[in-house]
Formats: structure tokens, C-alpha cells, sequence
């Protein structure tokens, strides 16, 4: 993987805070069959924000999809040191759609490290094929 740019978010409690991670980015399936997740790395590593937040919310617009068989969703992975990374889980489920969703808050604080980063997940169905895909991350901070 390339090596991500690092940013530190800083919020006041009870702020929402929205981060662009992709906007219209191509995302192309690896042809791997159904139920074999590509990942892609999604936005910045963010750093020391953790430990002030209370939630995460992920906005996803999918369009352009290649083949009704591409699913796509976003997983969190975190780190202590920025060099070793464990996956959280995904905190945008799993969709078929063309179409603006808005996934759950994802309130697993166990699962918000010193680093956070994203990743874009692609399953092909069983068919190669693309969607372009804009994501934005709601940060919700500590009252």
C-alpha cells in the first residue's frame, strides 16, 4: 500500500466534524469472485483524535456502477504506533446500490486506536467491474 498522508481533527465536545475521504473516485473490482473483499485505501490516516470521539458516521454516494453484482463497504483499521494496523470493522455496512446512504454510527470506542484510517471494499459478485464512489466521514466528539 502507498503511504498515506497523517492529519491530526480537532473538535469541541458535541461538535460534528465532516472529512471528505474520496470525492468521484473510481473504484475497479479485482475479478476475485463473490465474497472476496478488495480493499483500497479511503482519505488520510488521522491521528490522536481518538480518544475525543464518541461516534463515527459514514456518507456514501455510489454511481456509475459497472455491473449490478458490485458491492462496496468501509472498514476502519487503527493503530498505536501508525506502523502496526488491526481492523476494527466495517463501520458502513455492506451495499449493492446505486444511491446516497447514510450508514449507522459506529460507537465501538474500543475500536478507535491512536491512528484510524479507512478502506474502500469491493466485491465483484462473480462479474469485473467499477463504481465511482464519494465518502465522508461524520467525526462526533465527547460532551
Amino acid at each position: 500500500m502507498a503511504k498515506q498522508l497523517v492529519q491530526r481533527v480537532r473538535g469541541r465536545a458535541g461538535e460534528v466534524v465532516l472529512l471528505e475521504l474520496e470525492v468521484r473516485r473510481l473504484i475497479n473490482s479485482a475479478g476475485t469472485g463473490p465474497g472476496t473483499w478488495t480493499y483500497y485505501n479511503c482519505g488520510t490516516i488521522y491521528e490522536d483524535v481518538a480518544p475525543l470521539l464518541q461516534a463515527i458516521q459514514i456518507h456514501v454516494l455510489c454511481e456509475e456502477r459497472s455491473s449490478a453484482n458490485i458491492s462496496y463497504k468501509i472498514r476502519t483499521q487503527i493503530s498505536f504506533d501508525g506502523q502496526e494496523w488491526l481492523t476494527a470493522g466495517d463501520v458502513f455496512a455492506a451495499q449493492n446500490a446505486d444511491s446516497y446512504s447514510i450508514g449507522a454510527e459506529f460507537t465501538d470506542t474500543t475500536s478507535f486506536g491512536r491512528f484510524i484510517r479507512f478502506h474502500i471494499g469491493v466485491d465483484d459478485g462473480g462479474a469485473m467491474g467499477s463504481a465511482v464512489l464519494s465518502v465522508t466521514a461524520a467525526f462526533k466528539f465527547r460532551t
